[in-house]
This record gives structure tokens, C-alpha cells and sequence, in this order.
């Protein structure tokens, strides 16, 4: 069995302007006696290919997550490499970067009702082997890449993975 993984939120603002860009930078640290195999979060359309990374956040108090990552309207995705998968020796870990996008309906709900909130990074990595190919990608390449990647998608850790909640202040202007 596969050692699991640690996500943790780092260097998040204490403070967030409402519409204001802000970075995410989540570590991924393998607390397991084996070497594993994680994928970053894809920079192309992150729940349209697996692993799926997303952003969740509720207001303190409240018991619902909200998935606020940004959603493109096209189907399509970079197809998944072999170099897109990074080997985590055990006790090491890595950052997976990116920055944040607003949508207009999440910006109008927050300026609306602007205070504490907690956020969390959701990683899944679930899905079966298909799910992680991308593309659309005609066949017989779908299945070729499907072999050539197998050996690396077995040494992933499979399952819904959370960092735990951060707790930020978003305020208008």
C-alpha cells in the first residue's frame, strides 16, 4: 500500500482585497518510507484532467465547503507526459504554485458578505487511469500513452486529500 500525502497552505495573506490576484502555494510533503509520484496541479484546465486540484472555501461558522476554483468553458486539456509526474522521495516534499482567479459571481457574493473565512486546498487523485490521459486523444495514442504512463499513475497515491483549513480575511476595495 501507498504512503498517503501531507498538503499544507503556505504563506497565504492574512488579509485578501476582494478581486485582488493572490498567490496559492500549497506543499505536497511525502510522510511515507517510500518513494511516491505526485503530479502538480495541471497550469490547463484543472478539472478537466486528474490529478484534480481545487480551491475550497466557507465562511467561519458555517459547515459547507464551497469549491471556488475557476472553471473553463473548453473541453480540452494538454495531454499528460511522462515528465509531468514527480518522483517525492520519502520526507521530501514540493510546492505546487499557481495564483488565484476570481470569478465575477464569486467576487459579487463576497462584496456582499465580506469577513473571515476558511480555505482549503482539495487534491484527488481518485480517478482511474483514463481520467489522467487528457487530450481528447484518438486511439490507438490514448491507450499507448495510457501503457506509458501506467508505471508511474501505480506509484500515486490514490484518494481525496485536504490541507487543513487556513483562516483569511477578505475585505472590499
Amino acid at each position: 500500500m501507498l504512503p498517503m500525502i501531507d498538503l499544507r497552505i503556505e504563506h497565504l495573506p492574512r488579509q485578501i482585497g476582494i478581486g485582488q490576484p493572490f498567490p496559492i502555494r500549497v506543499e505536497i510533503r511525502n510522510p511515507g518510507h517510500q518513494s511516491i509520484f505526485v503530479v502538480p496541479e495541471s497550469t490547463t484546465f484543472q478539472d478537466r484532467r486528474s490529478p484534480i486540484c481545487q480551491l475550497e472555501m466557507r465562511r467561519v461558522g458555517d459547515k459547507t465547503w464551497i469549491n471556488v476554483s475557476r472553471h473553463p468553458d473548453c473541453g480540452n486539456t494538454d495531454p499528460i507526459n511522462l515528465r509531468d509526474f514527480q518522483e517525492l522521495a520519502p520526507g521530501k516534499k514540493m510546492m505546487v504554485t499557481g495564483d488565484f482567479y476570481w470569478s465575477p459571481q464569486l467576487q459579487e457574493s463576497l462584496k456582499a458578505h465580506p469577513g473571515d473565512y476558511e480555505i482549503r486546498f482539495i487534491y484527488n487523485t481518485s480517478a482511474p487511469i483514463g481520467e489522467w490521459i487528457g487530450g481528447p486523444i484518438p486511439e490507438p495514442q490514448h491507450t499507448d500513452r495510457e501503457q506509458e504512463i501506467l508505471p508511474r499513475f501505480t506509484l500515486v497515491p490514490k484518494g481525496i486529500f485536504q490541507s487543513r483549513p487556513v483562516r483569511v480575511r477578505f475585505v472590499a476595495g
